[in-house]
């Protein structure tokens, strides 16, 4: 289960994102982290752990805030399944550094 979130969250993130996709598919990933290099080689880390594989370079791009303390990180992951996604967010938000997963 996806920690703190109720089953019928669950449910519904599960059922939106199987009428919005085909799987598997490539999933647009954003999150939003400390901008710190510590945090995005752990993010880096466990997303690869969640998708078996390395991210190649260019499916990955990092944007810094204009006043430097955050970063923004655009993933494109392969995604197996809806349920692989609500992984992938949880492991994405256990990161410590991560403010947010879009």
């Amino acid at each position: 289960m996806l920690r703190g979130v109720e089953t019928s969250e669950r449910d519904r993130m599960l059922a939106l994102l199987e009428s919005t996709h085909t799987f598997p598919c490539a999933f647009f990933l954003s999150v939003i982290t400390l901008n710190r290099d510590d945090v995005r080689l752990a993010l880096r880390v466990a997303l690869e752990a969640r998708v078996e594989a390395p991210i190649p370079d260019d499916a990955w791009d990092t944007r810094t805030s204009s006043a430097g303390r955050y970063a923004s990180h655009r993933v494109t992951l392969p995604c197996r399944s809806a349920e692989h996604v609500l992984a992938i967010y949880a492991c994405a938000r256990a990161v410590d550094g991560v403010v947010t997963v879009l």
